[in-house]
């Protein structure tokens, strides 16, 4: 579940995912071999950081938590050099295993391989202090610090050679959030379930509490839409500001290509000739002044659309094709230029393709799909995040997904 706070920004349950995550001598961490000194000077002025020390030459010295987390994981931990320069962070359980080690005199990524990143980087805290950060997309992978002795990989950890670490977290997201430190249990911060949701309107002081049905988003990937497919576009993740207040969102960026531009999603398994909505949050890019929200059958005739002008957040064209039914639109307004568009229709068919697309007019010709077809120009871009797709005849609050459907109770 979520929630919109007093800023208007959308706040979701946030879970770290690793027991024990500032404990590294903890059972739950395996050590092959690091020696572990607890009480060094943190990156948060506590003493509350640990080094960690090569224990001997040889093998690959690593520490590793068994998390067996499928989808999408962010993993990330606070580092700083002591002896050595150099720790990587690997999924340990991704296609080939992905390694990627990050030089600690200036946060620096000095060597990557495996094809399971989808995103890494570095944040400087201050006081030789990085936030270490890696983003990827695999199957059961677990949370491992890798310590070696250069920048390339090529060389096995030798003895005495030490780094300092603190306040590990694996979490399902884009983007790596503020710590929550878990002991024997995942630390947990955000919306929680069976917690009342305090929910603000724009230009209203105080909060209502959101009551809401049992819907389900049916989008497995609600937020990743490199996972989606793309059609005469470019894609960027992690391009901008969302909703959401931090830089998870997406630009799509249209080609010179005469096609449809944009994403699409197929869901198959619905309920036929039941109302669905389907809606994401968008925002107007370079010249890009239109978007279509809009959701079709994989056979001829069968779709509904709308097109919102997003340099006002109004719904200028509504349509469906004969063997569908247009319900609703609508639009609802959020801070920096972003809009949620909504759509409400249905047809008599089971497999749904949930379509972002770009459009270079409000009063487009459309094909038998609902497409849009234009000759782009490589230039025109929204930004979009957090689709939803759900069984009802009205929009609920978002629900995220990472890798799998979910449920709001």
């Amino acid at each position: 579940a979520t929630r919109i706070d007093r800023a208007g920004l959308i706040v979701k349950g946030r879970e770290n995912l690793l027991l024990y995550s500032n404990d590294f001598s903890n059972a739950a961490w395996s050590t092959s071999p690091i020696t572990l000194t607890s009480g060094q000077s943190g990156y948060d002025g506590s003493n509350d950081a640990w080094e960690a020390e090569v224990a001997v030459n040889g093998n690959y010295q690593s520490l590793i938590q068994a998390t067996n987390t499928s989808g999408l994981i962010t993993n990330s931990i606070y580092a700083k050099a002591g002896n050595s320069n150099f720790l990587g962070i690997t999924d340990s359980g991704g296609s080939g295993g992905s390694n990627c080690i990050f030089d600690l005199t200036d946060g620096s990524i000095s060597y990557q391989n495996g094809g399971d990143f989808i995103e890494t980087s570095s944040e400087s805290i201050g006081n030789g202090w990085y936030r270490l950060k890696v983003t990827h997309q695999g199957t059961s992978p677990n949370y491992a610090l890798w310590f070696v002795a250069d920048a390339s990989n090529s060389t096995q950890g030798t003895a005495g050679d030490s780094v300092f670490i603190q306040d590990a977290q694996q979490e399902s997201s884009l983007v790596a959030s503020p710590y929550i430190e878990s002991g024997a249990t995942n630390g947990t911060a955000g919306v929680l379930e069976n917690t009342p949701r305090l929910n603000y309107t724009t230009g209203v002081a105080n909060p209502y509490l959101l009551l809401e049905p049992s819907r389900t988003n049916l989008l497995v990937q609600s937020e990743y839409f490199s996972d989606w497919t793309s059609n005469g576009s470019t894609l960027e993740v992690n391009s901008t500001i969302s909703p959401e207040g931090v830089q998870n969102a997406y630009k799509i960026t249209d080609d010179t290509s005469t096609s449809r531009h944009g994403i699409f999603k197929i869901n198959n398994g619905l309920t036929s000739n039941v109302s669905t909505t389907f809606s994401f949050f968008v925002k107007q890019g370079t010249s890009g002044q239109y978007a279509q929200c809009s959701f079709n059958s994989n056979v001829a005739d069968y779709w509904v659309a709308a097109i919102i002008d997003l340099s006002n957040g109004i719904i200028v064209n509504t349509d469906s094709s004969i063997n569908a039914t247009y319900e609703d639109s609508g639009v609802e307004e959020f801070s920096n230029g972003w809009y949620r568009i909504t759509l409400t229709g249905k047809f008599a068919q089971t497999e749904y393709h949930t379509k972002i697309l770009l459009s270079n007019t409000s009063n487009p010709t459309r094909d038998a799909f609902g497409n849009i077809i234009y000759t782009g120009d490589g230039v025109r871009n929204i930004y979009t995040y957090g689709a939803q797709l759900e069984q009802g005849s009205y929009p609920t609050s978002y629900i995220p997904t990472y890798s799998v459907s979910a449920t709001r109770a």
